[in-house]
């Protein structure tokens, strides 16, 4: 029992990094299939929120686009600091999408009040301006 025991003490660290590297994230990767932009997006009332946009470097077609809105930071924060994945998990990213992330209103780089709730309609509202916001570099959807 004791054999084992040690055996695969020996043997745990090697198991972990023979890890798929796809699973775990890679900025390099992200830095040479992804251009970064930082933006302020203005809603109907004059507050911008802060807005980070990675798109696919291969401008040879159109791609569909993921948003993540949140209070818990859109960073890494600065034009040549970039995420270690993107998307919902860290597969998402070799899909080709675009990637939007945004501090919500009042939070981090975002400008106006933090409200923890807010009625549905406004969230629906934010959600219209931000989507009808044209990204710099990229096609208009009108979504």
């Amino acid at each position: 029992m004791n054999r084992h025991l040690l055996l695969l003490t020996l043997l745990l660290p090697l198991l972990t990094r023979c890890q798929d590297r796809r699973n775990s994230g890679d900025v390099e990767f992200v830095k040479s299939n992804y251009d970064k932009q930082e933006v302020y997006i203005p809603m109907r009332d004059g507050v911008r929120l802060y807005t980070v946009v990675y798109t696919p470097k291969d401008h040879s077609r159109p791609y569909p686009f993921l948003m993540c809105r949140t209070p818990y930071s859109s960073g890494p924060y600065g034009d040549t600091v970039y995420k270690r994945s993107l998307g919902p998990d860290s597969r998402t990213m070799y899909e080709k999408y675009i990637f939007v992330y945004q501090d919500v209103r009042g939070r981090y780089m975002s400008e106006g009040e933090f409200q923890e709730m807010t009625p549905a309609k406004d969230v629906k509202k934010g959600k219209e301006d931000t989507t009808k916001a044209p990204i710099p570099g990229t096609p208009s959807t009108g979504c």
